[in-house]
C-alpha cells in the first residue's frame, strides 16, 4: 500500500477506506501490469538463453 493510500485510510475526511482517487490506479490494474512485466522478463530470459 502506498503512503498516500495509508494516509487517506487513516484520515477522517469522509472518504471510505480503499476509495480510489482520480489520479490512482486500481489494485487490480497494478497486479495485471506487474504480472505482465514478470511474464515479459521470463520471455526475455528464455530468448536470451536461446541466442547464447
Amino acid at each position: 500500500m502506498t503512503e498516500s493510500t495509508t494516509n487517506r485510510q487513516k484520515s477522517n475526511s469522509g472518504m471510505k477506506a480503499g476509495a480510489i482517487m482520480d489520479d490512482e490506479l486500481d489494485e487490480g490494474i497494478l497486479d495485471q501490469v506487474s504480472l505482465a512485466g514478470a511474464r515479459f522478463e521470463h520471455m526475455m530470459s528464455i530468448l536470451s538463453a536461446a541466442r547464447a
